[in-house]
Parts: structure tokens; C-alpha cells; sequence
């Protein structure tokens, strides 16, 4: 993996996660444990390394986008849904 300055220096000192994706938590059912949520290096790292206004920013653009004339509907509408995500994660399409 290639890192640079503050996020070099970040993984070199921390206590990292070996998995890149989240570990999903699982309910006990018969006979078998619980598995507690484990975030994975993506999200720790994408965590540490937003912006602290991220959200403001995410949603002052998409209450400025328009449709462009020479834009097609699926691109924008797709451009929506992912600014929609970035505003809140939990937003149901």
C-alpha cells in the first residue's frame, strides 16, 4: 500500500485493522455466537481522513445541482443518489 505524509505517518502508528472491508455483525441462533461489527481499514481510514464539513459541503451541492443540457437523466439521476449517500448514508432511495 502507498501512503503519503499525514497518512503515512497515520498507518505507521496505528493499531489497523488486517481486514479492508467491515465485518458484518451476526445475531446468535442455535448453537452458534454472536460476531460483534468490526470495521475494516476502509472505513477507519476514510473516517479519519474527512473533511470535518464533509456533510455541509456534500449537501450544498446537491442542493445546487441541476441537470446540465447536454446531460442524460441516468447520469444525473445517479449523481443524485450518490450525493444523497453522502449526505446520509441511512437515506433509503
Amino acid at each position: 500500500m502507498y501512503l503519503w505524509w499525514t497518512s503515512r505517518k497515520w498507518n505507521l502508528f496505528s493499531n489497523l485493522p488486517g481486514d479492508w472491508e467491515d465485518q458484518e455483525a451476526v445475531p446468535a441462533a442455535a448453537g452458534v455466537a454472536a460476531v460483534p461489527f468490526a470495521a475494516g481499514l476502509r472505513t477507519v481510514f476514510l473516517q479519519e481522513f474527512k473533511q470535518d464539513n464533509f456533510t455541509l459541503i456534500q449537501e450544498a451541492k446537491l442542493r445546487q445541482r441541476v441537470q446540465g443540457e447536454e446531460e442524460d437523466a441516468a447520469s444525473y439521476y445517479y449523481d443524485i443518489l450518490h450525493l444523497c449517500h453522502a449526505v446520509n448514508p441511512n437515506m433509503s432511495q
